[in-house]
């Protein structure tokens, strides 16, 4: 009864073990469906049995009553498990086929209502005069490969009216393709 210290305490009752061991039958079935073998095992083998023989030794019932009650109790966690397991799926399958894309969906349509607010945010307000600021100077494409427009770091609105030109060109030679 050495051995069994390190996983028992010392002052457990036998409807307290056997709640434990319940507890860690589950758990061994749900390690050994996710397939992690050196935690199912050392449950298995090591902690498991310690405290299936600390119970049988504590409890009033024979051997026979005791091995009829852990034989229910390991069929009826089994079924509880493929249960849970069967449930997990179906609502795996569901989210993909159905709330996954619904959600994507909705998220798309939020995104591009986002961006036409900030585009219409971006788009450079009519000026009667013109701007104080140089404007860079923007070169077609054959041009652009070349050489690069340069910006000063500072200038957003210049650096705005390039990349807005920019799509512009790239949308016009999309079309003339």
């Amino acid at each position: 009864m050495a051995e069994l210290a390190p996983y028992l305490p010392t002052a457990r009752t036998p409807d307290a073990l056997w709640q434990r061991i319940v507890q860690d039958y589950r758990q061994l079935c749900v390690l050994q469906r996710q397939a992690r073998r050196a935690e199912s095992d050392r449950l298995l083998r090591d902690e498991l049995p310690a405290r299936i023989l600390a119970w049988a030794e504590q409890d009033d019932a024979d051997g026979a009553e005791q091995a009829r009650r852990l034989d229910e109790m390991f069929q009826q966690e089994q079924r509880r498990l493929a249960d849970v397991w069967l449930l997990q799926e179906l609502l795996e399958q569901r989210l993909r086929t159905e709330l996954l894309p619904a959600l994507s969906a909705r998220i798309d349509v939020e995104v591009q209502r986002a961006v036409k607010r900030n585009a219409s945010c971006l788009a450079p307000a009519p000026v009667a005069a013109p701007a104080p600021q140089p404007m860079p100077t923007i070169l077609p494409l054959a041009e652009t490969s070349s050489r690069s427009t340069r910006v000063p770091v500072g200038d957003i609105p210049s650096i705005i009216d390039l990349i807005f030109e920019n799509e512009r060109q790239s949308g016009a030679r999309h079309l003339a393709a």
